[in-house]
């Protein structure tokens, strides 16, 4: 079963087959107990290319342990970081990583939700909400400024012609 990318899941294929990983709170909870590191940490080593063979396998495993949760598919209960490791080799570590980065970032930006789902995107407003606030009345002021009795000061920056600094 493929995942759902407008349900926050991103896709991984290991040897031909496809599934899918969400980064949920208890996915994260644990890769990050696992790895030691804060998602935000672990987004930011992605990026640059920098996370270790093992921490993307366990990233990957609990992912897709959160995508089967979600699915109520007990097939994926059982995967393990260690058996996961091989496959991303064969997956290719530069492939698996640009996944990650993409994942890891929008959990760690608050771009899901805490079940891993995508978050709406804000709508713009309509016609009818830009005509309701042209109709509100402006806040009110404190009435116009008033002047101090000084002389305005000078801008220009030039000296005196009686012979000051």
């Amino acid at each position: 079963m493929a995942a759902n990318e407008q349900r926050g899941e991103f896709d991984i294929v290991l040897e031909g087959v496809t599934y899918g990983m969400r980064p949920g709170w208890e996915a994260i909870e644990a890769f990050e107990t696992s790895t030691g590191r804060p998602v935000q940490q672990l987004a930011a080593m992605a990026r640059a290319g920098g996370l270790s063979l093992s921490a993307a396998a366990t990233i990957v495993t609990e992912c897709i342990k959160g995508w089967g949760r979600n699915r109520g598919d007990e097939t994926v209960r059982g995967f393990q970081a260690e058996n996961i490791k091989p496959l991303l080799v064969e997956a290719g570590l530069m492939v698996v990583n640009t996944r990650l980065s993409l994942m890891l970032f929008m959990a760690a930006t608050g771009g899901l939700t805490s079940s891993g789902e995508i978050k709406a995107v804000p709508k713009k407003p309509t016609a009818a909400a830009d005509a309701a606030s042209a109709e509100s009345p402006a806040p009110p002021s404190a009435g116009p400024r008033k002047r101090s009795g000084k002389a305005p000061r000078s801008n220009s920056g030039a000296r005196s012609k009686r012979g000051g600094r």
